[in-house]
């Protein structure tokens, strides 16, 4: 076809292009390519205009933007608010993002200390406070020490027994305390409560009753019909050690406990059994101690009261 200028040929006349023919088509390629365009220039910047007038869904597609900026799940709300596609619709979208925006802000910054209780696994990891003033449930109550000096001083040596009696026999439940200090650290000292003196029989432990030993091995224990036991090692030096024995005659039971160098008192044992190839006592009225060789103990202060 030949185009003569300023003069549109007369094959032409009544015919229109494609695309005039398709105004549908058009019309929506145009609307895409705008919203599209809208929100690629709008949606990335973090101060956009949340709310905007402008038609076509462009102030909702801003505020969209902005929140998906300053927070991602606001970001979502901003987003369905620029679909819309009207000036109301977008401003509720972009209302959306931004305060999503302003919710995950808050929560990046922590707030300050309540002073509320610790965690719960943290608080279970910590070890409880002793309070080292009851005895284990199956051990006589704690009775303080009256300030008494008690009996002088006694020293045991050369595998015999220094022996003394109690200022008062003992027939019921009593208290006996005293101090003891080994001359070394790993000797064979016992010291003893007994019904009649010991001395009548040899070796006069067999017949003691009651028994605190510094074992030749080096460590601390007591009695316990059998044998000799302790709740937990303690490795003993020569310093003195301050002893506690809680007697029950009628149930031939007793407890031991110690102390050394202001430390808080620890348990030996309780519910101990009276030795058993000894007579059955009816009353205690003799102490004693006894060291092996050449070593000394010498036990102080020894006092009795009854409960």
């Amino acid at each position: 076809m030949r185009i003569t200028r300023g003069r549109i040929p007369e094959s032409a006349v009544g015919r229109r292009p494609r695309w005039e023919r398709q105004p549908s088509l058009a019309a929506s390629l145009l609307l895409a390519l705008t919203v599209a365009f809208v929100g690629c220039t709008n949606g990335g910047d973090p101060s956009g205009p949340a709310g905007s007038n402008e038609p076509g869904g462009k102030g909702g597609g801003g505020a969209g933007g902005a929140g998906g900026d300053s927070a991602g799940r606001g970001g979502g709300g901003g987003g369905a608010g620029g679909g819309g596609g009207s000036a109301s619709g977008g401003s509720a979208g972009g209302g959306g993002g931004g305060a999503g925006g302003a919710t995950n802000d808050a929560a990046a910054t922590p707030g300050p200390d309540s002073g509320g209780a610790p965690d719960t696994a943290d608080a279970a990891a910590g070890t409880p406070e002793d309070t080292g003033s009851v005895p284990p449930t199956d051990g006589p109550p704690a009775v303080t020490r009256p300030n008494e000096p008690g009996q002088p001083c006694k020293t045991g040596t050369r595998y015999a027994f220094t022996v003394t009696r109690f200022d008062e026999p003992q027939t019921g439940v009593f208290t006996a305390w005293f101090s003891a200090t080994p001359s070394k650290a790993r000797t064979n000292s016992v010291v003893v409560l007994t019904q009649g003196n010991p001395n009548r029989n040899n070796p006069p432990h067999n017949v003691s009753q009651i028994l605190v030993r510094f074992a030749e091995q080096g460590q601390l224990d007591v009695r316990n019909g059998t044998a000799y036991t302790a709740d937990m090692v303690i490795r003993y030096e020569p310093i003195q050690y301050n002893f506690r024995l809680v007697v029950d005659v009628p149930a031939k039971k007793y407890a031991a406990y110690v102390s050394w160098e202001g430390q808080p008192e620890v348990t030996l044992g309780t519910n101990l059994a009276f030795r058993d190839n000894t007579d059955v006592p009816t009353m205690f009225d003799h102490w004693g101690v006894e060291a092996v060789a050449s070593d000394r103990t010498m036990v102080c202060g020894f006092l009795v009261k009854a409960h």
